[in-house]
């Protein structure tokens, strides 16, 4: 009579956490292993510094509406999205 037998041709399965915990420990206690430490010192760039100034930032802004009714049809994955830039109900109530 033939038995099959199930046998495990690389063995048992080794211990994941042990592996990962005995890798961490020597990660630790290696002194020489980055990511190393450091003291960052950074320049006050206050008045008459020569860094450029970030009012530019603003000025590809408009104050004119958008209208982003648009975003609701994209299906409930942008629900959030659309919540967030729809119309508020101050501009629903000044439309009708």
């Amino acid at each position: 009579m033939y038995r099959s037998l199930c046998v495990d041709p690389l063995g048992p399965e080794p211990n994941v956490g042990i592996f990962i915990e005995d890798h961490k420990k020597r990660a630790d206690s290696d002194p020489n292993a980055p990511p190393f430490d450091d003291l960052r010192n950074y320049a006050y760039e206050g008045g008459g510094s020569t860094a450029g100034s970030l009012s530019s930032l603003a000025s590809g802004t408009d104050d004119e509406q958008h209208e982003y009714e648009y975003l609701g049809a994209w299906g409930p994955r942008f629900d959030k999205l659309a919540d967030m830039y729809g119309p508020t109900t101050e501009e629903s109530e000044e439309e009708d």
